[in-house]
């Protein structure tokens, strides 16, 4: 009897070691933190090489200047390339562009100015102009279609006709880099290496705001001027005080930041030079100060390390361009037409 009953323990231990084994395993699904955002939004599209600045044209046309091969046009569907060989372009080195009235400006590194009109080429320099600098860091448009230039000591318009520089104190920093806006009021703001300036009557007004040098900013719907700095990170200067912004502990970013890009719901994009590619892409939301960051795989992170420079597009898609390449990012998936 004792035997009979040991032999049926036996028998049910096996079947149910023989149920277990057959039994699916189920795991809970790993939950990745709420800091990371979806690296399924980001697209790559073809490497142009080294790009300077990303510009958006009235048709979401994305042009794209290289640092050596030319600028590139993205229309979503093809590429179409501009050098100085097929083309009116004065360089192949163009460090940044505007779109204004079907019209498209090109500063060039070492050449000056060029504009296309889509069909026609125009080119100054300082042998056939009153342009002071062939080298051109940045141009802004402003509301009465007036160009500004800004080099490396002057800061000129120019009207469509005539050229008139004002020479630039170095001693307010805007050596290379030099970043140049105009806000919704007309006013134009620049920056450089000890901080940022708003240009009015023929004066460079200074705030003096402990913020570093300032390689990129962007206004948001409230004209808050967002700051891009190697040195302090993202700040936000509301016109009377500049005020930085951190990520909590928990959250290891490297806020390296050089370029800065607002969407149409006031987010914050940045670009950092993270060495361990992940976080080059991150945003923040001002109204709740939550960080969040792209996670980059390797295949990603070859295109989003290092970003030198961004735009939003009309679909709030976020275009960021670096040393290696071009990358469009968009939470819920990228949206192009």
């Amino acid at each position: 009897m004792r035997l009979l009953q040991l032999t049926l323990i036996l028998l049910l231990t096996l079947a149910f070691a023989c149920n277990k084994n057959d039994d699916p395993i189920i795991e809970d699904p790993i939950q990745e933190p709420d800091y990371l955002l979806p690296s399924s939004g980001l697209l790559e599209t073809n490497p142009h090489g080294s790009v300077n600045e990303i510009e958006c044209d009235d048709q979401n046309n994305i042009w794209i200047c290289t640092n050596g091969n030319g600028v590139v046009k993205y229309t979503g569907l093809d590429y179409q390339t501009y050098t100085n060989l097929n083309s009116g372009l004065a360089s192949n080195k163009v460090n940044c562009i505007v779109s204004y009235a079907n019209k498209l400006y090109f500063g060039t590194g070492d050449n000056g100015l060029s504009i296309f009109d889509g069909a026609n080429w125009e080119h100054y320099n300082r042998y056939n102009s009153e342009l002071p600098k062939d080298e051109i860091f940045d141009m802004a448009m402003d509301q009465s279609g007036t160009l500004w230039l800004v080099s490396y000591d002057n800061l000129t318009s120019f009207d469509g006709t005539e050229f008139i520089s004002t020479r630039i104190d170095l001693e307010i920093g805007l050596s290379h880099p030099a970043v140049i806006k105009v806000d919704k009021n007309n006013e134009i703001w620049l920056g450089g290496n000890q901080g940022f300036f708003k240009y009015s009557n023929q004066t460079f007004n200074d705030f003096d705001q402990p913020i570093g040098s300032l390689f990129d900013f962007d206004f948001d719907s409230n004209e808050n001027i967002w700051l891009a700095s190697p040195a302090y990170g993202l700040q936000m200067f509301n016109g009377d005080t500049t005020y930085r912004y951190t990520p909590p502990d928990s959250i290891n970013l490297d806020l390296t930041i050089f370029t800065v890009a607002i969407d149409s719901e006031d987010n914050i994009w940045c670009g950092s030079s993270n060495s361990s590619y992940s976080g080059a892409l991150i945003k923040f939301v001002p109204s709740s100060e939550q960080w969040s960051y792209l996670k980059s795989p390797s295949n990603v992170a070859e295109q989003a390390y290092n970003v030198t420079s961004m735009a939003a597009d009309k679909y709030d898609n976020i275009w960021a361009s670096s040393l290696r390449g071009l990358c469009i990012y968009k939470e819920d998936g990228v949206t192009y037409n």
